[in-house]
């Protein structure tokens, strides 16, 4: 497996050097719990890019060569890759991206924040982690819902799923049955 290692900050430099601090590495999530961690993050990141008022921002770029893992931390997962985000909504088609990996609407036709949800779903069904549960498969289906007026936005998303009232969150269930 090839680890790629992101800086974050100058650590020194001379005439002839720069010493930068490791940050993150890219890699998926490596088990369930972990998963759920870095939907949370995302979902997060994309809460406050989709809230800007009066043009919010979309990174149309989800999926998992754009995420890293803090390298020192384990429940931080950042959003990277920002060379195709733009604002919401967009009329410019992105031929140069795969039908795979991106909303199908990206390349045909106008397109909003919706396209980041996706993302955030076909995230789930691209993590290759044995035992997702039933469940959470069916979630990652929704946000990939092929009407985007019919994907929840990431607050509805992370009040939904996430939310940190609910007893019977994802997290609790997955620290509750091992």
């Amino acid at each position: 497996m090839e680890y790629y290692l992101f800086s974050d900050r100058l650590e020194h430099s001379s005439k002839h050097s720069v010493h930068l601090v490791p940050r993150g590495t890219q890699e998926k999530p490596s088990d369930l719990k972990e998963l759920l961690q870095a939907l949370i993050c995302l979902l997060i990141c994309l809460r406050g890019l989709h809230e800007i008022r009066p043009k919010p921002l979309m990174h149309r770029d989800i999926r998992w060569p754009n995420v890293i893992k803090y390298y020192d931390r384990y429940k931080q997962f950042i959003l990277i890759d920002f060379e195709i985000a733009t604002f919401s909504p967009s009329q410019k088609r992105l031929q140069e991206v795969s039908g795979l990996d991106h909303a199908p609407e990206m390349l045909v036709t106008i397109h909003d924040t919706s396209v980041d949800i996706w993302g955030i779903g076909n995230l789930v069904g691209t993590c290759n982690i044995n035992g997702i549960p039933s469940e959470l498969s069916q979630f990652g289906s929704n946000l990939c819902h092929r009407i985007p007026r019919k994907r929840p936005n990431a607050s509805e998303t992370l009040e939904q799923w996430f939310d940190d009232d609910d007893d019977d969150g994802w997290l609790e269930k997955i620290e509750r049955d091992g």
